[in-house]
């Protein structure tokens, strides 16, 4: 029993949290997925407004740009908690950007500006932390 002290305890809380931050990433994701989808009817409202009243409309986005470095410092905190690493396509779904190609570019983008910069490695096509 002496072996099951401290170390096992920090082993099941790691994995207890492990999986609490995979679910809040996945409601997080679906919210990103129905605010977009609330972006997209109040463009098609004002597009419909603007036709409407003969003038043209600028499109509306989403969100202000994020800031610089803050997708690589989210992989980085990602792949952290992850000791076996992820897939590229592991990353792009954990970061609820599946299916948008600007933003799975983005990814794969600061992958390699991470990887350059020897912050994180890769290993039998997995990405890992440094």
């Amino acid at each position: 029993m002496p072996n099951n002290t401290f170390e096992s305890l920090m082993a099941k809380e790691r994995e207890r949290l492990g999986k609490k931050r995979e679910e809040v990433i996945d409601r997080r994701s679906k919210l990103d997925d129905e605010l977009d989808g609330i972006d997209r009817e109040l463009s098609a409202i004002d597009a419909y407004e603007a036709a409407k009243a003969g003038k043209v409309v600028k499109s509306r986005k989403s969100g202000a740009r994020a800031p610089r470095g803050e997708k690589r410092a989210k992989i980085l905190e990602l792949l952290s908690s992850k000791p076996d690493g992820l897939a590229r396509r592991e990353i792009i779904e954990a970061m609820g950007a599946k299916g948008d190609k600007n933003s799975e570019q983005s990814i794969s983008n600061a992958l390699s500006s991470l990887k350059k910069a020897n912050t994180i490695g890769s290993r039998d096509g997995r990405y890992i932390a440094a």
